[in-house]
């Protein structure tokens, strides 16, 4: 899924169950494809997925256009949870523009 990676962060913080650390880290980004589509809303919504600790050092960088491979693995309590498992830089992206909310 192409879509434009607006940060990232690191994390690692004690497992609740006390059995070492959970590391990983959670990236911002914005797909066009998805954007809302509700009356009420304007523009484009930030989402944000977490990955592997090793994904935080793969992005030459921000924020750029990346391609993100998504997979879905359960997460707490089964509840379907989507996460990155690979991304693939695709160019760098700078804003020259500014975006407002359309005025009816």
């Amino acid at each position: 899924m192409r879509c434009l990676v607006l940060g990232a962060r690191r994390f690692s913080f004690p497992r609740d169950d006390g059995s070492g650390k959970m590391e990983g880290t959670t990236l911002y980004y914005l797909d066009p494809q998805n954007q809302a589509k509700d009356e009420d809303l304007g523009g484009l919504f930030p989402f944000q997925v977490n990955g592997s600790p090793s994904m935080f050092h793969q992005l030459p960088a921000l924020p750029g256009e990346y391609d993100l491979k998504m997979e879905r693995r359960p997460g707490a309590r089964g509840k379907a949870s989507e996460v990155c498992v690979g991304l693939e830089f695709v160019r760098e992206v700078s804003f020259g523009e500014t975006y407002s909310v359309p005025v009816e």
